[in-house]
């Protein structure tokens, strides 16, 4: 850290003492120096400026490592490639191979699932995903023993699905598939039970919301293909909470995240699907802006982050203040 974070101090100062020039000379009207020759002057340091940035950004993830409590080398995986030794670089793939799975979602648009993929429903009936998706579909990655999360995300598909107007087991269908490998067909017929018959009732028809279980090979091929990443601690299962909805061809066109969908929402999701249109991925600003506390088993909000891309943004502004003035100063 300490090696990328060599700054030669001198050029440093000059800068700031060009930019207090600068500003000096724009409240009192007149300049020490002439503004082009001054202006010069600063880009000569926009290098200097663009390795600050480079290191704000390197302590901001090196500091939110430390914070989420990730897995050792993850600083060594902050720092550019340049500037790793042999050494770090071994001890970086050796971490990497060792770090358990972190639970999230890697959206993947436009890829299609394996649909040759057998799974069981609640009535103990085997088929493969291929004869059950058979039109725009909406998945739901969830465990029945799962005591709060994925019985929100369910209660809000089911409170959703009662609110659009498309027509349930003929404009799309559900899935509920269980990410854990000891579920059967008691607990996937006691969820659907739960949510199903009390929620939607007898408007939605019987075969249009499947709950299923499956092996743990089949349920690791078919959560790697969608992006969706989940760990066992302490005997539960940690895992991020969101939908996902594929066309009749398995293509996978939108992610919804969150336990709560909105009809709107839901019934554009369900139009793209049906037009085979991958949609819109929300995925760069949330993972931005939210990163997942292992310790805590929540996604909590990324200050440090955010905090560096508004300084950034300040100082992106202050020279385009400063090149705005330069201009106006040059035509006078």
């Amino acid at each position: 850290m300490m090696r990328i974070m060599t700054i030669k101090l001198s050029n440093l100062q000059n800068y700031m003492a060009i930019m207090r020039e600068y500003a000096s000379s724009i409240c009192t009207g007149g300049f020490q120096t002439r503004p082009c020759v001054m202006f010069r002057e600063y880009c000569k340091s926009l290098k200097l400026l663009r390795n600050a940035f480079i290191c704000l950004f390197i302590m901001a993830n090196i500091g939110q490592g430390a914070v989420e409590g990730q897995t050792p080398g993850s600083e060594i995986a902050s720092l550019p490639a340049c500037c790793r030794t042999a050494t770090e670089t071994a001890k970086l793939v050796s971490s990497v191979n060792e770090k358990a799975v972190q639970p999230g979602v890697d959206e993947k648009l436009g890829a299609i699932l394996p649909l040759d993929l057998s799974f069981t429903d609640e009535t103990g009936a085997t088929k493969t995903l291929r004869e059950r998706i058979t039109k725009p579909t909406i998945i739901a990655f969830v465990f029945y023993r799962c005591p709060v999360v994925c019985n929100l995300v369910q209660g809000s598909i089911a409170e959703a699905i009662n609110k659009i107007t498309l027509k349930p087991g003929q404009d799309y269908n559900v899935l509920s598939i269980s990410i854990d490998e000891l579920d059967d067909a008691t607990t996937a017929g006691k969820k659907k039970n739960e949510f199903f018959n009390n929620l939607v009732g007898g408007k939605f028809p019987d075969s249009a919301w499947k709950f299923l279980f499956g092996s743990k090979e089949n349920i690791k091929a078919v959560t790697e293909a969608a992006g969706f990443y989940f760990t066992r601690v302490d005997g539960s299962i940690v895992h991020p909470a969101a939908l996902i909805f594929v066309s009749s061809e398995g293509k996978i066109v939108r992610y919804l995240h969150g336990t709560q969908f909105l009809p709107l929402n839901v019934t554009l999701a369900l139009t793209e699907a049906a037009e085979n249109r991958v949609g819109f991925s929300i995925k760069s600003v949330v993972t931005f802006c939210f990163s997942y506390d292992s310790a805590g088993k929540k996604y909590v909000l990324n200050i440090m982050r955010i905090s560096g891309l508004a300084i950034l943004l300040l100082v992106v502004t202050l020279l385009f203040f400063l090149f705005k003035s330069g201009k106006r100063e040059e035509k006078k």
